[in-house]
C-alpha cells in the first residue's frame, strides 16, 4: 500500500503532527506531481531541505531520499520540509533545465509570473513552504558540466554579520572545504539571481547550500559527505539532534572565499579542453592550469590557460569540448579557518 497522499497546494498543512508523505498536484497534467514528506513533532525551528533544484546534481536527490526514509517524528524537535526531487520533471529526466518549459528552477525564485512546470514549481515553494521556514538548506553539485571540491556553502560577505551568525552551521556541516561566496558583478557568474538559497535570504531567513561533487556521477565520498553533513547540520540547528553530528570548532573544513572577478577563469576560444590542475591544488599567479585546443587545425598549437591570482581550484569544467568564454576552471582564496568575532567595545571605544 502506497504512503503517498495525493493534496492540492491548499491543503498543505507543515503543523499536522507526525510524518506525511504528500505528493502535491502543481497542474493540470497529472506528471506534475511533487512529492514531498513532512515531519513535525513538538516545538523547534522548521527547516526547508531539498535536493534535485537541478536535476543532474545526485547527491542531494539521493541524501535527501534516504533521510525521509530514515527519519521518524519522535526524533524531530520541529519540523522537516523535504524536498527530495525539488525540481521533479528534470530528476527524472537527468537534466539541469525543466523538461516542459527549458527552465532552470534555480533563477526563477522571487521572479513574478511564469507558465510551465518549473515556475509552478517555485511559485508553490514561495507561496506555501518559504513564510513558514526558518532554514533552508539547499544540496547542490557540479552536474554535468563541472566537478566541484566537497564544500558546504555560504552566501555572504565575509567577516560581515551573517557570516558571523552563520560561521558555526556553515562548519557544522564538516565537508573538506566551506566556501563563502559573494557578488561577482564583472563575472556574473556566483551567485545567480533567482535562487532558492538567495530568495530565503531575502525573506529574511538563514540559508546553506553545497556543492558536492558532480560531473553528472555520484561518488562515495560525496555521497557520504552530504549524507553527514545534512545530519550534522540539522543537529547543530537542534531540530534532529545526532550523536555522529561534528561541533563547529572540531570541523575540518578549510575555509575558502569566492567572490572575486578572478576567480572565474575561461577559456578565450572554442575548442577542446585539457587540464592540467586537479581539484583542490593550490595554484599560484601565472601558472600553467591548462589549455585549449582549436576545433578546426589539428596542428595548430593550445592555447595555455594562465591563472589570473593565487588560490585553490575548486571547481573544473567537466566537458573536453569547450565553448569560447566558458568559465573551465574556478579558484578561491584560503582563508584562516577560525575567523574569530570582533571583540565589543568598551565604553572609550577601543576593542
Amino acid at each position: 500500500m502506497s504512503m503517498w497522499r495525493s493534496l492540492s497546494p491548499g491543503e498543505i498543512d507543515l503543523a499536522v503532527p507526525g510524518k506525511q508523505c504528500v505528493q502535491v498536484r502543481l497542474g493540470r497534467e497529472a506528471e506534475l506531481m511533487l512529492p514531498i514528506v513532512i515531519v513535525h513533532n513538538g516545538y523547534g525551528p522548521t527547516i526547508l531541505v531539498a535536493g534535485g533544484t537541478h536535476g543532474d546534481e545526485f547527491e542531494g536527490q539521493i541524501t535527501v531520499a534516504n533521510f525521509c526514509r530514515g527519519i521518524e517524528p519522535e526524533n524531530v524537535h520541529g519540523t522537516l520540509v523535504l524536498l527530495p526531487l525539488h525540481n521533479v520533471l528534470a530528476c527524472k529526466a537527468g537534466t539541469r533545465l525543466t523538461p516542459g518549459d527549458g527552465s532552470d528552477l534555480n533563477r526563477l525564485y522571487g521572479r513574478p509570473g511564469g507558465d510551465g512546470p518549473a515556475h509552478a514549481i517555485a511559485r508553490f515553494v514561495e507561496t506555501v513552504l518559504l513564510a513558514d521556514v526558518d532554514w533552508v538548506i539547499d544540496l547542490h553539485s557540479g552536474g554535468s558540466a563541472h566537478e566541484f571540491v566537497l564544500s558546504s556553502n555560504l552566501q555572504a560577505r565575509l567577516n560581515s554579520a551573517e557570516f558571523e551568525t552563520m560561521r558555526d552551521p556553515l562548519l557544522a556541516f564538516d565537508a573538506p572545504y566551506a566556501i563563502v561566496f559573494d557578488e561577482v558583478s564583472a563575472a556574473g557568474d556566483m551567485p545567480h539571481t533567482g535562487t532558492l538559497e538567495g530568495h530565503a535570504r531575502a525573506l529574511g531567513k538563514k540559508a546553506i547550500s553545497s556543492e558536492l561533487g558532480g560531473a553528472g556521477r555520484v561518488t562515495p565520498a560525496s555521497l557520504g559527505v552530504a549524507e553527514h553533513g545534512l545530519r550534522s547540520l540539522l543537529s547543530h540547528i537542534g531540530v534532529v539532534p545526532w550523536a555522529g553530528a561534528t561541533r563547529p570548532d572540531q570541523s575540518r573544513s578549510q575555509l575558502l572565499f569566492l567572490g572575486r572577478p578572478e576567480h572565474y577563469v575561461r577559456n578565450s576560444l572554442a575548442g577542446r579542453f585539457a587540464p592540467t590542475v586537479a581539484l583542490g591544488d593550490k595554484v599560484r599567479k601565472g601558472m600553467h592550469l591548462g589549455s585549449i585546443a582549436p576545433l578546426d587545425d589539428p596542428l595548430a598549437p593550445p592555447e595555455p590557460i594562465i591563472s589570473p591570482t593565487d588560490g585553490i581550484a575548486v571547481a573544473i569544467a567537466r566537458h573536453g569540448l569547450q565553448q569560447a568564454g566558458a568559465g573551465v576552471i574556478y579558484l578561491a582564496d584560503t582563508q584562516d579557518r577560525v575567523v574569530r568575532r570582533k571583540e565589543p567595545a568598551t565604553k572609550d571605544g577601543r576593542s
